[in-house]
This record gives structure tokens, sequence and C-alpha cells, in this order.
């Protein structure tokens, strides 16, 4: 199974994409999170293989999410 997390700030927005997620095969929501700071510590806590990621977070950039995520990841 392929653990996902939504990053997401929009309720709506969120719920779309988890039942989305939820009818392909062999994927499945691990978490959401509303904005940057809990998108990192969700990461952290969950080790999601996928993250769906706004770009426009309350708190900062979507984009800025995925860049630590990577660097922590490494190569």
């Amino acid at each position: 199974m392929i653990e996902t997390l939504i990053v997401e700030d929009d309720y709506h927005v969120a719920t779309i994409h988890g039942a989305y997620v939820r009818r392909v095969d062999g994927f499945d929501v691990s978490g959401h999170a509303s904005t940057l700071a809990s998108g990192r510590t969700e990461i952290q806590r969950l080790a999601p293989a996928l993250v769906l990621v706004d770009i426009y977070l309350p708190d900062g950039s979507g984009l800025d999410l995925l860049r630590e995520a990577l660097e922590v990841a490494g190569p």
C-alpha cells in the first residue's frame, strides 16, 4: 500500500484529494496536514511514500516543504 500524506489548507479540496487517492488501487491516505508546520511534523511522523502538497499554504510555500523533505531523504 502506498501511504499518502495530503498537505492542503482547504478542507473541501483535501477531502476531494483524499477520496480520489482512496479509489486508486494500492494507495491509501495516511494523514492530512493544513499548514507547512504540520506538514513537516506529519512527514517526520508518518514517513509517507507520496505527499500531495498545496503550493500556497497559510504559513509558507509547499515547495519549501518538498525541498526540505528531499534534503532529509537524501539522494
